[in-house]
C-alpha cells in the first residue's frame, strides 16, 4: 500500500528590469530559507491558482501590481512543488509593514550580483535551479 505524499505548493516571482533582478534576503529566524536570497512569493492558498498567488504575494510583499505573468518552470522539490513565474511590476517595490520581520529591503541586483549569490549557495533552491536552467544571469 502506498503512502500519500504531502507537499507545500508555492510560487516564486522572478522580476527583471533590464539587467537588474528584484530580490531580498530572508531574515534569520524567518522560517524556511532564512538567510537566503529570494524573490516575491509564498504559499499557494487553498482554492487559489498559482497566478492568483503570484499576484497576491507580490502585492503583499512589494506593494506593487504584477502584470504580464508567464510560467517559466515547475520544480518538484522534496517538500515543495514550486511554480516559477516571470512578470513585470507596476510601481516601485517597497516593504509593507506586515513583511518587515520576514526579510530585508528589496534590492535591484545586477546579473553579476545574482550569479555570485547563486554560485555561493545563497539563493532559494527553486530560484537557483531556475537561473541555472535558463543559463542566467
Amino acid at each position: 500500500m502506498s503512502r500519500a505524499v504531502s507537499k507545500w505548493v508555492g510560487v516564486s516571482v522572478v522580476v527583471r528590469r533590464g539587467d537588474l533582478w528584484l530580490l531580498h534576503q530572508r531574515a534569520e529566524g524567518a522560517g524556511c530559507d532564512a538567510g537566503l536570497w529570494g524573490a516575491p512569493g509564498g504559499v499557494v492558498e487553498r482554492g487559489e491558482t498559482y497566478i492568483e498567488a503570484a499576484i497576491r504575494e507580490t502585492r503583499e510583499e512589494t506593494g506593487c501590481m504584477l502584470v504580464d505573468i508567464r510560467l517559466r518552470a515547475i520544480y518538484d522539490l522534496p517538500d515543495w512543488v514550486v511554480f516559477i513565474v516571470r512578470g513585470d511590476l507596476i510601481g516601485e517595490p517597497s516593504q509593507p509593514n506586515g513583511e518587515i520581520h520576514k526579510a530585508g529591503p528589496w534590492r535591484w541586483l545586477t546579473s553579476d550580483e545574482v550569479a555570485r549569490r547563486r554560485d555561493s549557495g545563497q539563493l532559494q533552491v527553486g530560484l537557483e535551479r531556475y537561473f541555472r536552467a535558463e543559463g542566467m544571469p
